[in-house]
């Protein structure tokens, strides 16, 4: 969209198209104010009589608020009546995606049945628009709730189930706004009920696509500006055919979930990603912490499904990985790692790295330092590594280490200057009785899972010289008799 075109219809259609979305909106609260007069936030019963009637004219205006966006056609395609054997055009839930712009939401309440969908409860309470959302009587998500995320899946098996006529509830499963390019993993919400699905495809078509909202695009309000600053903008939504689940699916969601995005990305002619709702999170989250947001990205799904990683875990290890990063570019050199160690460049600190570095790279970015700690650090910071470590620092079998043991070892085995090691006794002599005790080191290690590889490998030097002697020993020996 060229600056001209933005420019001239900024002060001739632009006002008409805010007026007519300002009188639809406006018609759109009474009549759904109408509606919803006398009824609850908690009804457990779906609309009917009168009330849902109301829903063709409150239907009409949402199709009107389109209209004053710009959106002239929105075409319909029902794939599901061209195919044999597909009785089914309804389904209790219907998933759609890619889902590239809250004006998706919108399209799919305009063009399919009058849905209902998952909100937060505090949209309900949004100046006009939130009697609307109570009208549609979604399932509420109450985040203050610790129980919400199973209440939400409960009321979702109890509509997908009920024999009321209650109307399709419509999810978009990739949890967030992309920009198209690929169907990124689908959260399994929407598939825990173990019901059929109507999966829909949108598709915005425009040569300059105004309407996608991403995290790093521009905001709400800019969108909706460009959007009404086009001369028109066309959407097409296509109706797959209803997939039910076999009896793998009911019983794995997250099967059930990838079965259905595979048929979607092939109706799109779009790849699948194992980036998901998590990774954005991270990526601003990554941005917060002065990283490039870049660095969050993950493939969060698959380092689940490999390591067992959560969510929180990941997020506490971004924020210890941002205190290693010095050079602003969210990856870790060998110099910044001795350094958050503590520990001067050594053949053991470069065998430690490169068991993070595994592409070679002679950095570490945030991926490879998470699999790094789950299959290289952690592994080996075992209780009988921990306790033989102590034991090699507790020289007299004290029972705790004196300050003298610990720069001994430290300044001897990894040239670690005696400053930083009289730095690094206090920080694991907790109650500054000026010892070291057991609980104390193992805390210490615990924090800092990568001190475990560098004693193993210190342990393993130490029995190699060892066995070097002893066989030297022997040679000399033999050698003495001989002679």
């Amino acid at each position: 969209m060229s600056e001209i075109q933005i420019l001239v219809m900024s002060v001739t259609v632009f006002p008409l198209r805010a007026v007519l979305l300002l009188v639809c909106l406006f018609l759109m609260w009474i009549a759904s104010t109408i509606a919803t007069h006398g009824l609850t936030a908690d009804r457990k019963k779906p609309m009917s009589g009168w009330r849902r009637e109301m829903k063709i004219i409150v239907r009409s205006l949402i199709r009107g608020v389109l209209f004053a966006c710009g959106y002239h056609r929105i075409r319909v395609v029902d794939s599901s009546c061209h195919l044999p054997g597909v009785s089914k055009t309804r389904a209790p839930i219907v998933v759609g995606a890619p889902h590239t712009s809250f004006f998706d939401a919108i399209i799919m309440f305009a063009c399919e049945d009058f849905p209902t969908g998952v909100s937060r409860i505090e949209n309900g309470e949004i100046p006009f628009l939130g009697v609307t959302v109570k009208f549609t009587q979604p399932v509420y998500v109450m985040r203050e709730d610790r129980m919400s995320r199973q209440k939400t899946i409960g009321e979702l098996k109890r509509r997908a189930t009920s024999d009321d006529s209650w109307p399709e509830i419509v999810i978009f499963p990739e949890g967030t706004c992309t920009n198209g390019q690929s169907l990124i993993a689908f959260k399994p919400g929407a598939f825990i009920p173990g019901v059929p699905v109507r999966p829909v495809v949108i598709r915005h078509r425009n040569r300059m696509n105004t309407a996608y909202w991403t995290w790093d695009g521009p905001g709400a309000y800019t969108v909706m500006w460009l959007t009404l600053c086009q001369f028109s903008t066309e959407a097409v939504i296509e109706r797959l055919p209803v997939y039910v689940p076999n009896s793998d699916e009911k019983r794995d969601p997250k099967l059930f979930a990838s079965n259905v995005r595979k048929v979607m990305a092939e109706s799109l002619n779009l790849p699948v990603s194992d980036h998901s709702f998590e990774d954005c999170r991270l990526m601003l989250y990554s941005a917060k912490l002065g990283l490039p947001s870049a660095t969050g990205v993950l493939e969060f799904q698959k380092l689940t499904r490999k390591l067992g990683v959560q969510y929180d875990d990941v997020k506490a290890l971004l924020e210890k990985f941002s205190v290693l990063v010095k050079n602003g570019k969210g990856q870790i050199t060998l110099e910044e790692f001795g350094s958050y160690l503590e520990l001067p460049v050594s053949d053991s600190l470069r065998q430690l790295f490169l068991l993070y570095d595994r592409n070679c790279s002679g950095t570490i970015d945030f991926r490879e330092y998470i699999i790094g700690l789950h299959l290289v650090s952690q592994p080996a910071n075992t209780e009988d590594v921990i306790r033989l470590a102590f034991e090699l620092f507790d020289e007299e079998s004290k029972g705790y280490i004196t300050e003298p043991e610990l720069v001994k070892i430290l300044h001897t085995a990894f040239g670690m200057s005696k400053s930083n090691t009289r730095e690094l006794f206090r920080h694991v002599d907790l109650n500054e009785d000026g010892k070291i005790s057991y609980e104390e080191f193992k805390a210490y290690s615990e924090k800092q899972p990568e001190y475990a590889k560098l004693f193993l490998t210190y342990q393993q030097l130490m029995k190699s010289e060892n066995a070097t002697n002893s066989t030297i020993g022997k040679h000399e020996t033999a050698s003495k008799k001989n002679s």
